[in-house]
């Protein structure tokens, strides 16, 4: 996005499809998706995506979640929590966590440390 544009409202954004959604996603550095935090969408049965979370490369526990789309705004999953797509590689929630698809620029540092 260049600089002085505006990201749209969530609730105007388009919502990407199960298919465009799919795919590896790395956190967007908030403390609630930290860039060592990735999470892997698939599309499910009935529109919706399916969530695995991981941390690092370990499964974060009961952080799988089926997540059904919400009158064309966002994906949501029933518990408060929600994902709207303002762009083709982002995907916004709430208080500041979101996530970048892999590939839509430099991947995380984190994830480049060498151990």
């Amino acid at each position: 996005m260049s600089q002085g544009q505006e990201r749209p409202n969530k609730k105007d954004a388009k919502l990407l499809s199960p298919e465009e959604m799919a795919g590896t996603w790395y956190g967007n550095g908030c403390c609630l998706s930290p860039e060592c935090m990735y999470m892997e969408i698939s599309p499910a049965c009935c529109g919706g995506i399916c969530v695995l979370q991981y941390c690092e490369g370990c499964p974060i526990p009961f952080a799988c979640q089926y997540m059904c789309p919400c009158c064309g705004n966002c994906y949501f999953d029933c518990d408060d929590e929600g994902y709207w797509t303002p762009d083709a590689n982002t995907i916004d929630g709430k208080c500041g966590r979101g996530f970048k698809r892999a590939g839509s620029g430099a991947p995380p540092a984190s994830l480049d440390m060498v151990r």
